[in-house]
């Protein structure tokens, strides 16, 4: 081969390597575009035929925004009544697709949002208030998140039939049904958030399911705190330490009451610590407020109990400072 041919071929050899790079790194360039955030804009004398993607070209329905919205966007969301319904429907992704409104609390939606097979979807800081049927429908969706919104009014704040959800720093009040319905295998957590005021209980769980209450308060409801219709063997409420598998925190009382009657004191301590308990649950059951919720009154605490297993675990349901969330008198 001659010199020239030689370096004719290193060179075309040397280009070729040049364009796959090119090629390579044009291709990455591309990717990392069309995975790059947005942000959506919505006020309500926007426009739905817009862009959406400034203040001034701000869509007018949160339905609209959803619609566009895809993982790792964020859509926000001016002061103001929105009464579309909203249906979020959207590929599986790691990434979260973030609601949030800017002026936390004057944010209010009317209408029901529609929450199917999405997981990483979050609420922050809105207002549901209306006579929708019921406010927010969840299903198949996981690790979803409620953070500092208020429910107002209504039927119904919540139905869940599947997924995993977390209320975090959430108002739940004045509902003419339960606050929320858990009709199916789902988790709810509620961290730092109260349920009252409902008609009915403030949660209802229809079938097998699982509730983790963090801090929070279910009070001055109608019906029971926990009501569980059916429970699979499961122990379907939990909170710090506590395990209760009791249809109700109602039905646990009059266990607990029932089950210390049966139980020998072997010293005096032992019986003193029986008495209280029976006292305190006792009052707890005649109390309109407090008989459908968590009620601490007992502070030696279950280790007076340790000779009786099943008392440990009925009295761990009912009076352990374990349990940050139970309900506290004013």
């Amino acid at each position: 081969m001659s010199n020239k041919s030689r370096i004719r071929s290193v060179v075309r050899s040397r280009v070729t390597k040049w364009s796959r790079l090119l090629f390579l790194i044009a291709s990455i360039l591309l990717l990392a575009a069309e995975a790059q955030a947005a942000t959506y804009y919505v006020r309500p004398n926007g426009n739905d035929d817009g862009r959406g993607k400034s203040s001034r070209r701000a869509f007018r329905t949160i339905k609209k925004a959803a619609s566009v919205a895809g993982n790792g966007d964020l859509v926000l969301v001016a002061p103001g009544n929105y009464t579309d319904t909203v249906n979020i429907r959207r590929e599986q992704s790691s990434r979260r697709l973030e609601f949030r409104a800017t002026d936390p609390g004057k944010v209010v939606i009317s209408g029901q949002v529609n929450v199917v097979d999405s997981n990483h979807v979050v609420f922050t800081g809105f207002q549901f208030a209306g006579n929708a049927e019921r406010f927010l429908v969840w299903q198949g969706s996981y690790d979803g998140t409620l953070a500092n919104c208020k429910f107002l009014g209504g039927r119904q704040a919540l139905l869940m039939t599947s997924g995993s959800l977390t209320l975090d720093e959430c108002e739940l009040v004045d509902f003419t049904s339960d606050g929320i319905q858990i009709d199916g295998e789902a988790k709810l957590t509620i961290k730092k958030s109260r349920i009252s005021g409902c008609t009915g209980s403030a949660i209802s769980m229809l079938k097998n399911a699982g509730v983790v209450l963090d801090d929070s308060n279910l009070i001055d409801n109608t019906g029971d705190g926990i009501h569980v219709e059916v429970v699979k063997d499961t122990i379907p409420v939990t909170g710090g330490s506590c395990e209760c598998t009791g249809t109700s925190p109602l039905s646990m009382k009059r266990d607990a009451y029932a089950l210390l009657a049966n139980v020998t004191p072997q010293t005096a301590a032992y019986r003193q610590a029986i008495s209280e308990a029976r006292s305190a649950i006792n009052s707890s059951l005649n109390s309109r407020k407090w008989k459908d919720g968590w009620h601490v009154t007992v502070t030696a605490g279950p280790k007076v109990y340790e000779k009786s297993k099943e008392a440990i675990e009925k009295l761990h349901a009912v009076f352990t400072d374990d349990i940050d969330f139970l309900v506290h008198p004013d």
